[in-house]
Order: C-alpha cells, then structure tokens, then sequence
C-alpha cells in the first residue's frame, strides 16, 4: 500500500501539478506521501518520501536534482508520521493529527525550508521567496488537509483494525 501511495505521488507531483514560475510548483502530490506516514509510521513515512523524489526526478527531470528538496520529501514523510505516532498511540483525534501534521509538514518544510532551497538555487532573497510563496503554501496546505481528513479516515477503517494501525 506504502508503495501504492508512493507513486501516486510521483504521478500527482509530476504529472498533475502546474509549475507557475520557476521556484513555484502549485499541486497535491505531497498528499499520499502525508498519508503513508501517518498510517504506517515515520520510517516507511520517510522512505516514500525519498522514492517519490528519486524516482520522480529520474522519469521527468524537471530541473536540476538538489538533495535539500529531497531531504524535504523525505521529511513530509517523516514529520506527520512522528505526529501520528505521538497522537494515535495516546488515542488522540485523527483529525488534530492531520491538523498538525499538515501545519508543521507545509509551514516549516514548504515555505521556509524549499524557500531556503530555491534561494540558495536561485539566489533570489530568502523573504521574497517566502512572502511570495505563502499565499500558495496556505491554499495548497487548506486542501490537502480537507482532502486527508476525508480520505484518511476512510482508509484507516478499510485498511487496519484498532490495534494495527503501526
């Protein structure tokens, strides 16, 4: 299912996204990566994150390869799968899971890290890029989040009973 997800990701991320600049891509490919590492822990988590950035740049190599946003991946991957461990094995709300999972994942990875990553790619000023980049970061993180909220809650109740989840 991990690897499922993982290239649905490459196919949403590289097919179904729309570059609108340079330094600004606008899609929902991150979307399976937050749900594998919300589902399946934040070791697999980080591995689809990887895989989908690897072998996405290998199909369709958008640009030049960089291993911050790689590293990026890996970590939308691995941050909703440390909250999720922390939230669910204490049987907290699902929903503040993917709330803060979501928060974190598009707040410090997609605005300010791959902003850090196309400053030091592009060499334009660091808070441009962010000021730029907010509005499109809020809006993508606003419908991931709905559309998470609705799948997940459906594919944890047809993929794992109450003990399994981990």
């Amino acid at each position: 299912m991990a690897g499922v997800l993982t290239a649905l990701s490459v196919i949403l991320t590289r097919l179904f996204s729309v570059q609108l600049t340079e330094s600004m891509r606008i899609g929902i490919g991150p979307l399976p990566i937050l749900m594998v590492g919300i589902a399946f822990g934040p070791i697999l988590g980080a591995i689809s994150g990887l895989s989908a950035d690897l072998i996405g740049f290998m199909i369709n190599a958008g640009g030049q390869f960089h291993l911050g946003f790689t590293m990026s991946s890996l970590l939308t991957g691995l941050i909703p799968g440390l909250v999720a461990c922390y939230f669910l094995k204490k049987k907290k709300n699902l929903n503040l899971t993917i709330i803060l999972s979501i928060v974190a994942v598009y707040g410090i990875v997609h605005l300010i890290l791959n902003s850090y990553w196309l400053n030091g790619l592009y060499g334009t000023p660091f808070t441009t890029l962010v000021i730029g980049r907010a509005t499109k970061v809020v809006i993508e993180a606003v419908v991931v989040c709905i559309i998470l909220e609705i799948l997940m809650k459906r594919f944890i109740k047809f993929s794992f009973s109450d003990d399994e989840l981990f």
